[in-house]
């Protein structure tokens, strides 16, 4: 050092000189140029070992210099350069006009063991007495410090030993100043060293140091291990050092209970836990958090939080902590989530509370629900539906969905304010949606509106069909109770329209079944079967099966007028064609037939009455006659002489004492003498009557399930329930 000091002292004196003899020049007018002298850079790291790479930086040093060359040289930096045996040359790379990248040489050597300083002088080129200085710093390689142990937890605690090479024997006394820095270490011990720490000498070339509580921060932070004499100033110089990469913080790895969430407010708060890998809570009492911005480094001791968020943590477990997210962490304006770093401290002590984990949280914005399209749907489940609102996630699987109660499938993102899904299976009623993401929960009441509707198959059969089985898919049937008397416990109704059991003052419902769907077989609580006769239709009232297509009813028929209104007995649209008949043709011709029905008790004739009578007459509606025939118990024929049926009889009810109920001829062979019946009979039949036909017209109708089918029962019973028309409730009578 005295070397480079007695070298240094002509350098400046004639540097002295030089300025003061330019300035004299100025003053006599002359125009001799002043001498320049080169910036002094600031060399990071300062110190290390004779390996890696260093930086060089001052303001524009390396303004128009488009190829510098750097020197390591024991004395100081010669002006311009020049090349000497004691010199040593580096690769260099200009960075910008104010950073240059030299490698640091390996042919740098110690001073007899100890640290030797290095002058680092930056030209502008190679060329010796031409290229100029433009920068000159010191380097200070010392003997390379190595730990045995290259990384520990946030916070210190463990203890190190750190070796120096075989040929640098410099730890004379029994303990030696320590510092771990971040960047490299300072070519001195300075007045405020880093995380300082107190080594303990093993040998000449080994210590043990305790690292301190302030070695911590995020995971992954690098230290240098520096040493200094055991009786450190700020002015002792530097004995050993490390890389600036040798000691490396690991923080254990843990797990938030959730890593996004809503922002916490007083009345909903967000509660999370931290969970670790290990005990890392070991001796902890009560944990701290502060919550700082994602872009900002947890520190590595407790720091009162300030402009920051802090919460008071509590431990679970040594392995688990539970915290409240404070209510400042919000989502920014305009953006649609916030990430934070949750930073958890040992304790609020500012120099013992160490940095125990470090994680993320996002705060985003709650998802929220406007519309359920369509509203409303069947109780069976199996809607498309596509619900409105905003902030939804797009990914998929991000987002779930009840209904009621019960989850909704298909769901699908479409975009942040839209996704669609299928609903579920749910019983009649309103029910509200609730949509959970990680960003939180939303539920809208009364979303959607689940309809009592049934889907039936097959959804079509000829007037024919004497026992056409349906299976009808819907919900509820377990609490209804099936009845196979007219008008009592529930009933699978066929309709021409809208069921509406309301009697008027003729004790007709105001739209009864033209069928019932009878020998009713519940399967489930969602499926049951029934058999359709359509082969006769029900009265008005729908109170019994006209079995046959003759029937009576009572009128006043006004002279003069075609049209007839009915004072008991109903019409129905099969009687169109048919005769009707007064006993004696007092009031009503001969041979009149019906030529439309106009509703429930009103008809249009084929002639006009002759008469008003002065109070009500019976007529009678439709062809009868007595087959003189007989047929066993049990059985479906009918049996007679050649010539008893024909073929017009197929389709006519059959009715008499043993016949089976709602009886139609479904077959007549070639010589009358059989019919085939629908149903059996329940005894010996003798000389039956033969009917006209009452089947369902051909139409679109609706197949109805009904819980009570009393007349009334929509008004009367509060418990009162009936299916919907739907797309697929619709039952079609057609010959094809």
């Amino acid at each position: 050092m005295r070397t480079s000091q007695s070298r240094t002292g002509p350098r400046l004196l004639s540097a002295g000189i030089a300025v003061m003899a330019t300035a004299a020049a100025v003053l006599a007018g002359t125009a001799t140029p002043a001498l320049a002298v080169a910036p002094t850079v600031t060399v990071a790291p300062p110190a290390g070992s004779n390996s890696g790479s260093i930086t060089a930086t001052s303001s524009g040093f390396l303004s128009g210099v488009t190829a510098p060359a750097t020197i390591f040289a024991t004395s100081a930096c010669a002006d311009p350069y020049a090349t000497a045996t004691t010199n040593i040359t580096a690769t260099t790379v200009k960075t910008s006009d104010d950073v240059a990248t030299i490698t640091v040489p390996a042919t740098l050597s110690l001073n007899s063991g100890a640290a030797r300083t290095y002058y680092v002088c930056t030209y502008n080129g190679t060329t010796a007495g031409t290229s100029a200085l433009k920068g000159q710093g010191t380097y200070v390689m010392a003997p390379a410090a190595t730990p045995t142990a290259t990384s520990g937890a946030s916070g210190g605690g463990n203890t190190l030993t750190v070796n120096l090479p075989a040929g640098s024997p410099v730890i004379s006394t029994a303990t030696v100043s320590a510092t771990f820095t971040s960047g490299g270490c300072p070519a001195t011990y300075g007045g405020s060293p880093s995380n300082p720490a107190t080594a303990t000498k093993v040998s000449t070339t080994q210590v043990t140091i305790p690292v301190p509580v302030g070695v911590g921060g995020p995971d992954g932070t690098k230290f240098a291990i520096c040493l200094y004499p055991a009786s450190a100033t700020s002015t002792s110089g530097l004995i050993a050092a490390s890389s600036a990469t040798a000691y490396t913080v690991n923080l254990p790895a843990v797990t938030l209970s959730s890593t996004i969430g809503p922002a916490s407010t007083n009345n909903d708060p967000v509660n999370l836990t931290i969970t670790g890998s290990g005990t890392f809570l070991t001796g902890v009492t009560t944990p701290a958090v502060v919550v700082v911005a994602a872009t900002a480094n947890c520190t590595a001791l407790y720091t009162t939080p300030g402009t920051n968020l802090g919460a008071t943590g509590r431990k679970v477990n040594n392995s688990k902590a539970a915290f409240t997210m404070p209510t400042g962490a919000v989502v920014a304006q305009n953006a649609v989530s916030t990430d934070y770093k949750i930073c958890l401290y040992s304790s609020t002590s500012t120099t013992a509370g160490k940095l125990l984990s470090s994680s993320t949280f996002t705060v985003a914005n709650q998802p929220k629900v406007t519309a359920v399209l369509p509203s409303s749907g069947s109780a069976l489940g199996g809607s498309s539906i596509t619900v409105t609102g905003s902030d939804f996630p797009t990914t998929a699987n991000a987002i779930t969905a009840t209904l009621g109660g019960l989850p909704l499938t298909s769901i699908t993102p479409v975009d942040s304010g839209t996704f669609t899904a299928v609903t579920p299976a749910h019983a009649v009623g309103s029910v509200a949606l609730t949509v959970t993401t990680a960003q939180g929960t939303y539920t809208l009441q009364d979303a959607f509106t689940y309809a009592n509707s049934i889907k039936v198959s097959p959804n079509t059969a000829p007037s024919t069909a004497t026992a056409q089985d349906v299976d009808v898919q819907g919900t509820g049937f377990l609490d209804y109770t099936f009845d196979s008397t007219a008008n009592q416990g529930a009933h699978v109704y066929l309709v021409d329209g809208v069921y509406n059991a309301t009697t008027d003052a003729n004790s007709l419902k105001a739209n009864g079944p033209v069928a019932d769907c009878g020998n009713v077989l519940v399967i489930s609580d969602n499926e049951l079967i029934c058999s359709l006769n359509l082969t006769a239709m029900l009265n008005g009232a729908g109170s019994a099966v006209v079995s046959s297509g003759r029937h009576t009813a009572t009128t006043i028929p006004t002279s003069g007028s075609n049209i007839v209104t009915l004072a008991s007995g109903s019409f129905n649209a099969n009687d169109v064609g048919e005769a009707i008949v007064e006993s004696g043709n007092t009031n009503i011709p001969a041979n009149t037939t019906i030529l439309a029905v106009l509703d429930p008790i009103t008809a249009v004739l084929s002639a006009d009455a002759s008469a008003t009578p002065n109070s009500a007459i019976t007529v009678t509606i439709g062809y009868q006659r007595t087959a003189t025939s007989t047929g066993a118990n049990n059985g479906t024929t009918l049996t007679g002489n050649a010539g008893t049926f024909t073929q017009a009889d197929v389709g006519r009810a059959v009715s008499g004492s043993n016949v089976g109920t709602n009886a139609v001829i479904l077959a007549v062979n070639d010589t009358g003498t059989t019919a085939t019946l629908s149903v059996s009979n329940t005894g010996s039949v003798s000389n039956p009557a033969v009917s006209s036909g009452n089947p369902v017209p051909d139409g679109a109708y609706n197949l109805t399930v009904v819980s009570n089918a009393d007349e009334d029962a929509n008004t009367s019973d509060d418990d009162y329930t009936q299916t919907i028309i739907s797309s697929e409730s619709i039952f079609t009578v057609a010959s094809f």
